[in-house]
């Protein structure tokens, strides 16, 4: 994990435990010798830290290294003890809930993954969320847990703590008050945060993905029902006035024959690159190419698709020209709108390949501004699906270690 913590006015002694804290949480093992080299510190000063933070419970010892090559003691290693304290993240997908305990490195120490049925209420899934809370306070204890955060799909009101709207569950209300909702069944002892999903994974790609050291990017993150992106503008979460900032899956992509999407629009990026379209877009070509591979199967997968491309299949290579042109569209009007160093496609079409993002960006550079060279890099993500529970619990995890008051 690395440090994105803006640096406060602190005194020399916060200064000097904030870079101490901030070196161990970098580091599995270090001596005293190691973290006077990465601070510039003095050993005893080193030693005077280390000793605070041993009182409070965030640095253990862990035995000793190895010796110099002229001999002499082994040093006495110590560590950041990743078990000071829990984190129960629970990211709430259109059709499935995957939540996690998480322990203050990130790390997931316990997960359970459930799916939705397509008409789940708004009761059921309080009812899971809470025995998931349940289940990992348990597990730990509830003293040892810091913070629950829930990722949300759709418009998200990070300070109320409501999901304004969803389009993925269309039979809900809006303004649904998820934080208050979980407080009355667990109680106000640990405190309860929400976000969008798409927010909280641009965090974690910022933090450790392919965004460290990027201050200007966005993400893409694309399900089989469903586009939503994260903007990282000047190092910081953008929401806009309206909690709608990245709400790209419903920018227009097709004003021809484009299909309905499932906010009620037509023609949005999100319906037109959904698994849901592409299948119906196979399905009305199989007069036309009766012998392509992908009707030799049961069932289509994304990868499929994906493979029959590589092989020169010809409907795939159609089915995948139209997808890339729904994409460049849907990305032009993204670079247009915040003019982003780097987009980051998560979801889908991971398994796409180079050639996929190639091609994307040759018809992006064809669209508009033709004569002005837009230098916005485009790459797939590396995470999976644990890129949701890990980047809102890696969000209060540096949220925690931002705050003054651990290093004073």
């Amino acid at each position: 994990m690395i440090n994105i913590i803006e640096e406060k006015n602190r005194s020399l002694k916060q200064s000097n435990r904030f870079a101490v804290l901030d070196a161990l949480r970098n580091a599995k093992e270090t001596s005293i010798a190691e973290l006077a080299k990465k601070t510039e510190l003095s050993k005893p000063t080193i030693k005077k830290v280390l000793d605070h933070y041993i009182y409070l419970g965030l640095v253990k010892e862990a035995g000793k290294g190895k010796s110099t090559e002229e001999g002499g003691k082994k040093p006495l290693l110590y560590m950041f003890d990743e078990n000071y304290s829990y984190v129960i993240s629970s990211h709430i997908g259109p059709n499935f809930i995957n939540s996690a305990l998480l322990n203050f490195r990130g790390e997931i120490v316990e997960s359970k993954y459930i799916n939705l049925d397509p008409e789940v209420t708004y009761e059921n899934v309080l009812n899971f969320l809470v025995t998931h809370i349940y289940k990992f306070k348990e597990l730990k204890g509830a003293a040892k847990i810091n913070s629950i955060v829930l990722a949300l799909p759709g418009i998200v009101d990070p300070e109320a703590g409501t999901l304004k709207y969803s389009p993925h569950f269309g039979s809900w209300n809006c303004d649904l008050d998820f934080r208050s909702a979980i407080e009355k069944r667990i109680g106000k002892e640990i405190p309860i945060y929400t976000d969008n999903i798409n927010r909280y994974e641009a965090f974690m790609e910022m933090l450790e993905g392919k965004a460290v050291g990027i201050d200007d990017f966005a993400t893409i993150d694309v399900l089989e029902e469903g586009v939503g992106s994260g903007l990282i503008i000047n190092g910081k979460l953008s929401h806009g006035s309206q909690n709608i900032a990245g709400e790209i899956g419903h920018t227009i992509v097709n004003t021809h024959d484009g299909c309905t999407c499932i906010c009620g629009g037509t023609g949005c990026f999100e319906a037109e690159v959904s698994w849901r379209n592409i299948l119906r877009l196979i399905m009305s070509e199989r007069e036309q190419f009766l012998e392509s591979e992908l009707f030799c199967l049961d069932e289509i997968f994304p990868e499929d698709l994906f493979r029959a491309r590589k092989n020169l299949d010809p409907l795939a290579i159609k089915i995948m020209n139209q997808i890339t042109t729904y994409f460049a569209r849907g990305i032009n009007n993204l670079i247009l709108s915040c003019d982003p160093k780097l987009i980051i496609i998560q979801g889908i079409y991971n398994g796409a390949g180079d050639e996929f993002i190639n091609e994307v960006k040759k018809k992006v550079d064809s669209m508009s501004l033709l004569s002005l060279k837009r230098d916005t890099a485009i790459c797939f993500s590396e995470f999976g699906l644990d890129r949701g529970v890990r980047g809102a619990g890696l969000y209060l995890i540096a949220n925690f270690f931002s705050e003054d008051v651990i290093y004073q």
